[in-house]
């Protein structure tokens, strides 16, 4: 059986759009994506409200994904890949990060996947794979103040994740590409949105897995 660990934030989550709830299981596009896999995938999804790069969060604990990526890869090993989809929170406005800096945590997170050797060691280490959040254009209802100048480093970050990524030769998709945040708070995907992601991340995760074509 193949592994495929994702770290990730509200999205992986399954956060619904302006409720601090969760879509039921099978609607988050983890799920959606582990289904269309098939049993021979095992997708473990560890997905934290509020998760940044590198960063930590001045209200939450564990918000720090470079404080606790080593923890859930050892926990989890042996992974075939990981997907590092994280990137949204660290434009919130009281990080005081771009684009460029959220680059700058994405490539601590994959390079520590990349050279994960486990505990006790063991080779080669996971795949990797960069997943971009979407495109915030519109922040809304409560998340208003805290997003307020997310639009504008939202476009370089997009940029500087797909550069990062070939300089890294990891794996590259944007949420973007497929699905955009519900207008209800500018940022989350509603259920279709989870939906579209996990139907599109299915089949590439498949050929990185070296599982060929899926149905």
């Amino acid at each position: 059986m193949k592994s495929v660990l994702v770290f990730g934030d509200s999205q992986t989550w399954g956060r619904m759009p302006g409720v601090p709830e969760r879509f039921p299981f099978l609607v988050r596009w983890t799920s959606v994506m582990a289904t269309r896999l098939g049993s021979g995938v095992l997708v473990i999804a560890q997905g934290l409200n509020g998760r940044t790069t590198c960063r930590d969060e001045p209200w939450k604990p564990w918000r720090n994904g470079t404080e606790h990526l080593d923890l859930q890869l050892t926990i989890n090993a042996p992974l075939d890949l990981v997907i590092i989809a994280l990137g949204c929170n660290d434009l919130q406005w009281h990080q005081h990060m771009g684009g460029y800096e959220s680059a700058l945590g994405a490539q601590v997170l994959l390079e520590k996947v990349l050279s994960f050797r486990g505990d006790p060691p063991a080779a080669p280490p996971p795949k990797a794979m960069l997943l971009a959040p979407p495109r915030i254009t519109a922040p809304a209802g409560p998340l208003v103040d805290k997003f307020r100048d997310a639009p504008a480093k939202s476009e370089d970050q997009q940029r500087r994740y797909q550069a990062l990524a070939a300089e890294l030769g990891v794996a590259y998709f944007s949420m973007s590409e497929v699905a955009s945040p519900s207008p209800i708070d500018g940022i989350h995907l509603d259920a279709d949105g989870q939906r579209a992601l996990g139907e599109a991340m299915a089949p590439r995760v498949a050929h990185i897995l070296g599982l060929g074509a899926i149905g």
